[in-house]
């Protein structure tokens, strides 16, 4: 679909005029799952008429201004929804609410916007100890019999804290610890009840970054180029093979839990908190909104294997790419080389997949040609 200059045109006095986003989307009704369905749903068909990708030459130049105007009023809709007042036609979002104040080890911890809700937690950013070189955030359960999911993703990212004795292994450890967020405090927050809910505050690197499924749906809605999944699928896998280093599987390589850090060419896997034993313990929570992403044994809630996060982060991959995991379906623009590779993945046998998530990680290090950095361009 061609994004017209009349289109375009139309939409930068819309968007332009709007004081709130209920002025760009509407009357969104429901739950906040119907109304995130309701704003994707409209997010799709502005998406097609204004991408620069689907300008001609001329009107790129209007329709980055009118598509960076469209992900400005999105995210305050996605932000008001999440905090329960989209509707209330005022044009601020969460993070114009009261702050929350907190002492976490001796020092503040401010919660302020409400930035994600997950199935069993909320996720706040915050300001805390005076940080400027990380973004820092914090997870709470909303249930206390969830406690136990939150103690065990810090449990799990402590463990990758610790020093390895071996020198090689340390090094590569050294490096890649960025690539799962880091596990600063413990804590308990007691609500009107008196009940205790744990909370978790964590922190990544600063810097623009993004869900591989907002990559995906609001920024690359066609696909993204292979080349660049090709790089986030190798740093997937080096992540993962340090948690099965621990003795770990993640359990939920889903495309929200995949934090892609484009100008640094880097990423952070997100929420450790289905995490499993390799060969002792089954993962505890399927998302069902992603159950397309999980193989057929951890479905049947059998012993986590390291080739259960490798199906995962395959599927992912595929999606990034504008395919379709449930189907093994693969746009005809990836190159052969790394479809197979993909798609050898998901194949539905776990022994028949690759098992060692550092070999295929060197298997694919050539696979499209000699490595050359290849900027990501976000529009």
């Amino acid at each position: 679909m061609i994004a017209t200059r009349s289109n375009l045109e139309a939409m930068a006095g819309a968007f332009g005029n709007a004081t709130c986003p209920e002025d760009v989307f509407g009357n969104l009704v429901g739950a906040s799952a119907d109304k995130l369905m309701a704003l994707k749903s409209q997010l799709r068909t502005f998406t097609k008429n204004c991408h620069p990708d689907n300008a001609l030459s001329a009107d790129k130049e209007l329709a980055t201004e009118v598509f960076q105007s469209l992900s400005k009023w999105e995210s305050l809709a996605r932000e008001k929804i999440e905090f329960g007042t989209y509707g209330d036609r005022n044009g601020y979002g969460a993070s114009a609410y009261t702050p929350v104040e907190f002492v976490v080890r001796g020092k503040t911890l401010t919660l302020t916007a409400l930035i994600a809700e997950g199935v069993f937690s909320s996720v706040h950013r915050v300001e805390y100890d005076n940080d400027v070189e990380h973004s820092n955030f914090v997870k709470y359960t909303r249930d206390v019999n969830d406690n136990d999911l939150l103690e065990r993703e810090f449990s799990v990212l402590k463990s990758f804290q610790l020093p390895e004795a071996d020198p090689v292994s340390e090094s590569f450890f050294a490096t890649q610890r960025a690539y799962a967020p880091h596990p600063v405090a413990t804590f308990s927050i007691l609500d009107e009840d008196k009940a205790k809910h744990r909370a978790n505050l964590l922190r990544v690197p600063k810097g623009r970054c993004y869900t591989a499924e907002t990559l995906r749906r609001d920024i690359f809605p066609d696909g993204i180029e292979p080349r660049h999944v090709w790089w986030i699928f190798r740093r997937l896998l080096l992540t993962l093979w340090m948690a099965h280093l621990k003795g770990y599987i993640h359990g939920g390589v889903t495309p929200d839990h995949v934090l892609v850090f484009p100008d640094e060419h880097g990423l952070v896997l997100l929420d450790w908190a289905c995490a499993a034993k390799i060969g002792e313990e089954h993962v505890v929570a399927i998302n069902p909104a992603y159950q397309d992403y999980y193989p057929p044994e951890l479905l049947r809630k059998e012993v986590a294997l390291p080739a259960a996060d490798i199906f995962m982060a395959a599927s992912t991959a595929i999606y990034m790419m504008g395919g379709n995991p449930a189907t093994c379906q693969v746009p005809d623009t990836v190159p052969n080389d790394l479809r197979w590779a993909l798609l050898r993945c998901l194949d539905p046998i776990a022994g028949r997949r690759p098992q060692d998530a550092e070999m295929l990680h060197n298997e694919l290090g050539n696979l499209l040609g000699k490595r050359t950095y290849s900027h990501m361009v976000i529009p």
